[in-house]
């Protein structure tokens, strides 16, 4: 979490205000979403075609929304140079279009061969869209975030700021706090998977740094783990949400 309250209220507002963009983009693709544009070519480039503007427009607005952000946090964590803005990418909608046709009709069709039921396999197929979508939308503001820190005359560190039932691997990385020095390390590039939904917060060395209410959580179980590696974080964090789960239950 930031080093101050003013910079955390943003952060967690800005982690919000891109859950929604990603929301509404997958609310459209589910509205859309048929059985025939799952298993008929003609019906399904008609819809990627209907939903690649969309997806553009999301990764437009979560650039927009991140440059923003960055913006008034930095002000908020008391950093006097004088802001820098950053000229935003555009995504092109042709190249989304392209990368997801993959998961098209050849796809459900191969599933349905193997054994699967036609509507597992349509639905199974829009999982894959929705998750391709939610690593190309959300790059938007990562990657707004990675130039405006690049353009920053101090040293600005990163940290990762995950969701409650993140993976085990995104929960690793921010159970680190603001150790990063670069949007790569961070987790960048391969390491957002296709449905990721962290975001990042920036440090600028200013003050003690207070991890994420979440994140402490994760550093704490690492932390109390007696062989700490990936693979026991891992298992720690399974056991705790089916607890979780199961004292959810037990209760309703």
């Amino acid at each position: 979490m930031a080093v101050t309250e003013a910079g955390a209220v943003l952060t967690e507002a800005h982690r919000t205000a891109q859950l929604g963009i990603l929301e509404s983009l997958l609310r459209s693709f589910e509205a859309e979403w048929t059985d025939e544009v799952a298993f008929d070519p003609a019906a399904f480039a008609s819809w990627v075609a209907e939903q690649a503007p969309e997806v553009a427009s999301a990764y437009r607005l979560s650039a927009e929304t991140a440059q923003r952000y960055y913006e008034r946090f930095r002000a908020a964590e008391g950093v006097q140079d004088p802001f820098t803005s950053v000229i935003l990418d555009q995504l092109d909608p042709w190249a989304w279009s392209e990368s997801v046709t993959r998961w098209g009709p050849a796809y459900v069709t191969a599933l349905v061969e193997d054994g699967l039921a036609e509507e597992a396999a349509a639905r199974r197929s829009l999982v894959a869209l929705s998750l391709d979508a939610t690593r190309t939308s959300m790059a938007g503001g990562r990657t707004a975030l990675a130039a405006l820190m690049q353009a920053e005359p101090r040293r600005v560190r990163w940290a990762r700021i995950a969701r409650a039932r993140c993976c085990a691997f995104c929960a690793m990385l921010a159970s680190r706090g603001p150790v990063y020095s670069s949007a790569w390390a961070a987790g960048a590039g391969r390491h957002w998977h296709r449905g990721c939904k962290c975001t990042v917060e920036p440090y600028f060395g200013r003050g003690r740094y207070r991890l994420h209410p979440t994140s402490q959580q994760y550093a704490t179980m690492w932390d109390n783990l007696e062989y700490a590696n990936l693979n026991a974080f891992r298992r720690e964090l399974e056991q705790q949400r089916r607890k979780e789960d199961e004292a959810g239950e037990g209760g309703a």
